[in-house]
């Protein structure tokens, strides 16, 4: 892994969260640089999202728009939406990941 790029999709609510996040993946594994993008600009988001190897997102609109980039994507399921979009959409790269943090 090259690097790791957190995005605050919600510009209003992820920020706090995200900044926690890069202090945590630093901490853990000092090698890997993490970016923190704070973009407000949807194009700027949907391009770093389109140059991903894989996200990790609690977003349903992420993981929408990583099946239709054809990007693995690890959905955390927090909500009965983002199970029924993985169940619906038959895109195997597109895979559920538990409260309890184990893929489904």
């Amino acid at each position: 892994m090259e690097q790791i790029t957190i995005m605050d999709m919600d510009s209003w609510q992820d920020n706090r969260v995200g900044m926690k996040f890069v202090e945590i993946l630093n901490s853990l594994e000092p090698s890997i640089p993490v970016n923190h993008h704070t973009t407000k600009d949807y194009l700027e988001k949907y391009q770093l999202i389109a140059k991903a190897d894989l996200i990790l997102t609690s977003r349903l609109h992420v993981a929408v728009c990583a099946h239709y980039l054809n990007i693995k994507c690890l959905t955390y399921n927090y909500s009965p939406k983002i199970q029924y979009f993985v169940d619906e959409c038959g895109n195997s790269d597109i895979v559920l990941l538990e409260k309890n943090l184990k893929v489904r």
